[in-house]
């Protein structure tokens, strides 16, 4: 009976001390590391909460949440792009010199290297003072799967309809947008915001257009 009651104590300490291991072990925010941010305000040229454009590294946001899904981008430009997709949020830096080299050697499986921030800061030293050169937020496809709920200085948010949106931007609509030529999207430009507007897809819309994209760049 005492051999019993010792093996079972034994059990509830084994059992106890799962449970602690997987709360330290899981992410307390279900898996999303910008749950802070869900509300957070979107300033132009500047960033969201603490992650601004042109001071956030891009060895500090590796530190914080890690890589995300990321991808190298050719071209003109060389850059790293960070998307997190349960977010909404995307981050691209914008490379050059002896980091832009290092990117363009990240062929294949030299991607690896940005899963694991001690990695990155070994094998590639160069980008890890990169600062952000773009935050993008992007809607889901109805409110309830539409992360980010804040809204910019000026009151603009995911999935607002156009017409109030572009009122708060202080642009005229184009005549041209809901009429049968109209193209799939259209963006409208301010000093450090680029917003996208979409026809919403969500059952029930009617082709209205809203804002599906927030991005902020250097003004």
């Amino acid at each position: 009976m005492r051999k019993r009651t010792r093996l079972n104590v034994w059990l509830l300490f084994l059992a106890l001390a799962l449970v602690a291991f997987g709360m330290v072990a899981w992410p307390r925010d279900g898996g999303n590391p910008f749950r802070a941010y869900a509300a957070s305000e979107l300033v132009p040229g500047a960033g969201l909460g603490d992650l601004l454009v042109g001071e956030t590294t891009l060895g500090t946001l590796l530190e914080r949440f890690g890589a995300g899904l990321p991808a190298a981008l050719y071209g003109d430009e060389t850059a790293l792009e960070f998307t997190f997709a349960r977010a909404g949020l995307s981050f691209t830096f914008v490379v050059e010199g002896a980091c832009a080299a290092a990117v363009q050697r990240m062929h294949g499986t030299g991607l690896r290297a940005l899963r694991s921030h001690r990695t990155f800061v070994r094998e590639v030293p160069d980008c890890v003072d990169a600062p952000l050169s773009q935050l993008e937020l992007r809607a889901g496809g109805s409110d309830a799967t539409t992360f980010w709920r804040g809204s910019t200085l000026s009151g603009v948010r995911l999935r607002m309809d156009r017409e109030p949106a572009l009122e708060r931007l202080g642009a005229e609509s184009d005549p041209r947008w809901g009429s049968d030529e109209a193209p799939m999207w259209r963006m409208y430009a301010s000093d450090g915001l680029v917003v996208w507007f979409e026809p919403d897809r969500a059952a029930g819309s009617d082709g209205r257009w809203i804002v599906t994209r927030l991005r902020v760049v250097s003004p």
